[in-house]
């Protein structure tokens, strides 16, 4: 076991070698936090009469929960309110109480996952009862005093080489940044190379603040100083500090589950209770301090790579880490209430949410193999999915799921890639292809259609000279096939907003109003009534741009009152990507694979939004990443096939997965 340590132990020294022992063979992300709560009960100024600051409360019994994914070195309670709370109560000997008592509770239980701590100790601020502000021209050259400092102090100063201890600030930035400026004043610069401050704050006036006082908000005026302390010593390269900002609030608590039942279910365990009763709030718990300890696991959709670790982010990056949190929130949730569950005397299986659920995608071993390629088409028809196109020339691929066999039927009548493949009546059609090879491509100047019970090709229609592209979103509606997007001249250049309406009968096109945002190499739906165009990016190999600029937007024409919808009324796709699926599932609107920039391998990430309650969850990931296909679903299941596991055109893959849906 990882013994919790009490940092202020009266025999610190044995504390600091019990602690060293274990972190030998711990491979454990080591944590210490900085934490602001009081007794709830306890009168004060904040929206409920008290001092507490109830999001702390929900965070920490979070954590506890979560405890064996961590090794916790201490624990401090202070105040971002100091000179408010200075006469309160010791909050360290309530904190003891509540979760000590509920921890104890719990924990027999919680072994059955093995790996939690014996025991929990909180410990006070060292500055709590003098209300300290940090000063910026002050050089703390002596730590007398200050005791928790000291204590993280001489935690950092028994690492091993190559560790790193995370300082966790929900609450106080100023012991932290008192810690800084002593370090630096007495240059142990190797030092603050093994900490890394991770900060549920922002100084960006995105959300609060204001532009001339961006930290002037309720929960960090006291520490204003502190915090534009740590950022310029930040930006100087001198600590890593990653500064949060408002991803817990609108990310965590935004996309979190909804409604009393849901959480009610917490309530067979002590700990779980503490979850929900510490802030509830529009329908859901506010444990918005649980970013920091969420993105340091980065396994919920955002990890520390997506912050910079000189607390620079930009409000655009604040917002795409929003939307990825909110992504995630659900499965989160289901990950605390297995646990709370568990502590409970439960049994240790994944509760159900009221949302739609599914285990994980799951690879088949298929009769036959599609032929490797991607740039293709898959497409639902008549209950089988047909894999078209693709570089090369390839003869289509059919895949039955009754008996879970591929075979092929006949070869394109020339190379057909970069095109989303359309169904109307008993025909599909290969709408916005394009032919040749990298990076010079050319849009096809007629459209083909195939017919699977003949399994013929044709062409049909010229394409308006001025109105051909590749790499387009498709989608069928109402006797109409509609074109969006796309880009003109293969992967040099010439992505479009365009925006088209094809009849199938006539062969009439008509321009209509271009979508709010230019994108190629992305798919198109349309759920009742409105077309949703997702993913894809701006491709320039003349300015070396091929995979970097990713469209986050996604954009929405309403078909009823013929007009695109303001941007700023969708959330943007958590996961900016091209090259990705686009399917629906209930209502919503499901993003699956794709590429971009900032990777080699293909991503896997399954994200879906819904139309009702405008937030974006998650599905399990793909067993493969891969971009270039499609997900059609028959019946209950969700199928994808080939496609490219890479960035760009390898490895080409041949592979078929699933996902059963489930209610």
């Amino acid at each position: 076991m990882i013994p919790w340590i009490n940092a202020f132990a009266l025999a610190l020294s044995l504390f600091l070698i019990h602690a060293v022992a274990f972190a030998a063979d711990s491979k454990l992300p080591k944590v210490w936090i900085y934490t602001d709560m009081s007794d709830p009960t306890l009168p004060g100024t904040n929206h409920r009469g008290t001092i507490n600051d109830p999001d702390d409360v929900s965070a920490m019994a979070g954590y506890l929960l979560m405890a064996n994914r961590f090794e916790t070195l201490g624990i401090v309670v202070a105040s971002t309110h100091r000179q408010e709370h200075a006469a309160s109560p010791d909050q360290a000997d309530w904190a003891n109480r509540l979760f000590g008592t509920a921890y104890r509770t719990d924990l027999k239980n919680l072994q059955q996952l093995g790996g939690f701590p014996e025991e929990i100790r909180f410990t006070q601020s060292c500055i709590k009862s003098t209300g300290e502000l940090f000063a910026e021209d002050e050089k703390y050259e002596s730590l007398e005093g200050y005791r928790s400092v000291k204590a993280l102090l001489d935690a950092a100063q028994h690492l091993a080489d190559g560790e790193v201890l995370n300082v966790l600030c929900w609450g106080s930035v100023t012991e932290p940044a008192i810690l800084v400026a002593h370090c630096l004043t007495h240059d142990k610069r190797e030092l603050l190379g093994k900490l890394r401050f991770i900060a549920h704050w922002t100084s960006s006036s995105f959300h609060q603040g204001t532009a001339e006082h961006p930290e002037d908000v309720s929960n960090c005026r006291e520490d204003a100083a502190a915090c534009r302390y740590m950022k310029s010593i930040a930006a100087s390269g001198r600590i890593s500090y990653f500064e949060c900002g408002a991803i817990g609030q609108h990310g965590i608590v935004s996309g979190s589950p909804k409604g009393k039942q849901y959480y009610d279910q917490f309530r067979t365990s002590q700990l779980g209770t503490q979850f929900v009763e510490g802030k509830f709030v529009r329908d859901c718990v506010d444990h918005s301090d649980s970013a920091t300890y969420w993105t340091l696991l980065g396994e919920y959709g955002v990890s520390l790579t997506d912050i910079a670790a000189d607390g620079s982010n930009t409000a655009s990056v604040e917002k795409r880490n929003e939307g990825k949190l909110a992504a995630a929130s659900q499965r989160l949730h289901d990950e605390l209430l297995r646990r709370s569950v568990i502590a409970g005397g439960g049994e240790s299986t994944v509760l159900s949410s009221p949302r739609m659920s599914a285990d994980r995608w799951e690879m088949l071993d298929t009769l036959g193999t599609p032929t490797a390629r991607h740039e293709a088409a898959m497409v639902g028809f008549e209950g089988k999915c047909y894999l078209l196109g693709g570089r090369r020339i390839n003869p289509v691929n059919v895949f039955d799921p009754w008996t879970g066999t591929w075979t092929a039927k006949s070869v394109t009548p020339l190379e057909l890639h970069h095109f989303q493949g359309v169904v109307v009546g008993d025909r599909i059609y290969l709408m916005g292809a394009m032919t040749g090879g990298y990076p010079t491509e050319t849009p096809l100047e007629k459209i083909v259609v195939y017919s699977p019970n003949k399994d013929q090709f044709e062409f049909v229609h010229s394409i308006p000279e001025a109105r051909r592209r590749g790499g387009a979103g498709a989608v069928y509606h109402d006797g109409k096939i509609y074109l969006v997007g796309g880009i003109t001249h293969g992967h040099m250049d010439g992505y479009q907003s365009w925006f088209d309406a094809y009849d199938p009968q006539t062969g009439d096109w008509e321009i209509l109003p271009d979508a709010p945002h230019a994108r190629d190499h992305f798919q198109a739906v349309v759920i009742e009534n409105r077309l949703y165009a997702a993913g894809g990016r701006q491709t320039s190999k003349v300015t070396q741009e091929v995979f970097s600029r990713t469209v986050a937007a996604v954009d929405v024409f309403d078909f009823e009152t013929g007009q695109w919808l303001p941007s700023t009324d969708t959330p943007v796709l958590p996961t900016p990507r091209a090259g990705n699926s686009c399917a629906v599932l209930d209502g919503k609107l499901v993003v699956a694979g794709g590429e971009s920039g900032g990777r080699s391998s293909a991503h896997a990430e399954v994200e879906v939004y819904s139309p009702e309650s405008a937030a974006w969850s998650t599905l399990p990931s793909l067993q493969r990443g891969r971009h270039g296909t499609g997900v059609v679903r028959i019946g209950d299941y969700f199928y994808t096939a080939s496609g490219s596991g890479g960035r760009g055109g390898s490895p080409e893959l041949n592979s078929t997965e699933r996902l059963q849906l489930r209610p």
